[in-house]
């Protein structure tokens, strides 16, 4: 089992530069790399060193050609510092989080100052607006707007139909009593009834108008 202890050494790194590290999307490469700087520089009290190649392989288990591509970005990133020529290399690292690059989908740009609060320990970057932990936006105004037109529409239908078919209808019925009336047997008036309801029963689409017309939007005319 092992039993790390700090009598036995340790890395002092500021709580600034872990929430600020905490804040850049860093790789699996990356964040190793770095970490094996940080043990071969801060752990030994020291701000940069002449780190071999072999060193780092030592510390991450990784292959010589993924140290070097993942070094190289580092310090494009402004992350990591390389002074030297290729016989005399040392690194270090940038505490000037300022200065660091962060990456995007769109590729690595300037990153924007980054604001470390101490007390809430919460890294923002200016100008981003920073919104409650689960509080949701409203929908945008109008979201339901085609939803409610359809529904407008469907009722103006319903009451022109209803407007236009009960004063047809019962005029209908009232001409049509007028005229099976005269002359005839009470049975044979409601038998009469009944079969001329049932007549415009079945022709109910020539007693009703036709819906009104639309044009392409929707609207009527």
């Amino acid at each position: 089992m092992a039993e790390p202890q700090l009598e036995n050494g340790f890395t002092s790194i500021a709580n600034e530069i872990v929430e600020a590290l905490a804040h850049q999307n860093l790789s699996a490469y990356e964040s190793r790399v770095l970490w094996a700087l940080f043990r071969k520089t801060y752990g030994w009290h020291k701000k940069e060193d002449r780190i071999p190649i072999t060193q780092f392989q030592k510390l991450t288990g990784l292959k010589r050609r993924h140290i070097s591509r993942t070094l190289f970005e580092l310090v494009a990133r402004k992350i990591v510092t390389k002074r030297g020529d290729a016989h005399f290399i040392t690194y270090g690292f940038q505490k000037d989080y300022l200065l660091w690059k962060i990456v995007t989908k769109r590729g690595t740009r300037r990153s924007s100052p980054i604001r470390v609060h101490s007390k809430t320990e919460i890294v923002t970057h200016p100008g981003t607006p920073s919104s409650p932990i689960g509080v949701t936006q409203s929908s945008p105004i109008g979201v339901h707007s085609k939803e409610k037109k359809e529904k407008e529409l469907k009722k103006e239908e319903s009451t022109h139909f209803a407007f236009k078919e009960e004063p047809q209808t019962r005029e209908r019925v009232s001409e049509m009593v007028t005229s099976i009336a005269k002359g005839m047997s009470p049975k044979r008036i409601k038998q009469s009834l009944e079969e001329r309801i049932a007549f415009l029963n079945s022709q109910k689409a020539m007693i009703l108008p036709h819906p009104p017309d639309r044009d392409e939007q929707g609207s009527m005319f």
